[in-house]
């Protein structure tokens, strides 16, 4: 009769294809790791063996579900399972696209790391950013209308593909008249005057007007 002692098998594990947001953190759960064992095992722990391809990996150390320098995670670093969710993953700002970062890990089953590492890739979703604008000095003439144009307003957008597509007036004029011209004779009539927080869409923004 021979008896044959059991020995404690390696876990395997693979890759996976996570799905995370632009300028949000991504919170990382022990089902983020693919991981399998023969004798039942639970995961135990991560192993981090190749660092992010973009973006930062990070330990959030103080909870705060935030990046802050000092917290990136290092090459071999071991995460338990007990504290995965403070493993977390962020874009560069306004970074995104599919296949946008990967990073390589090992498993951990209690006894031993699994022998290959697996691939998490993250696809990071587009999400809309607010545009920016700045000041600009317009030149008018006296006694003159200055009917505005979309140009007339700084409008900046890292998103690309989007324009300008309305305004809204949010501190009145210091002096003279700003106006929608609402019977398109360019000249003020009573009534037209611009109202606080008025929109003004860009197809419409040659009603704009302005005279001293």
């Amino acid at each position: 009769t021979i008896s044959i002692n059991a020995v404690n098998d390696a876990p395997t594990t693979g890759n996976k294809t996570l799905s995370a947001t632009e300028d949000t953190a991504y919170i990382f759960s022990s089902d983020n790791f693919s991981f399998s064992d023969v004798e039942g095992d639970n995961i135990s722990k991560v192993k981090i063996t190749t660092l992010e391809s973009a973006g930062t990996l990070y330990v959030d150390a103080n909870t705060n579900d935030t990046f802050d320098a000092g917290e990136d995670v290092t090459a071999n670093q071991e995460i338990a399972i007990a504290n995965i969710a403070n493993l977390q993953f962020v874009g560069a700002a306004n970074g995104n696209g599919s296949a946008y970062a990967t990073f390589q890990f090992k498993v951990h089953d209690g006894t031993v790391y699994s022998d290959g590492a697996g691939i998490n890739t993250m696809n990071v979703s587009a999400v809309n950013d607010p545009p920016t604008t700045g000041n600009q000095t317009l030149a008018a003439t006296e006694d003159t209308v200055k009917v505005f144009g979309s140009s007339d307003f700084t409008f900046s957008d890292v998103d690309s593909g989007d324009s300008i597509s309305k305004i809204k007036i949010t501190t009145l004029e210091s002096a003279g008249t700003l106006y929608v011209d609402a019977d398109n004779d360019d000249t003020y009539d009573s009534g037209e005057d611009v109202a606080l927080n008025q929109v003004i869409a860009i197809g419409d923004i040659a009603n704009l007007q302005f005279i001293g």
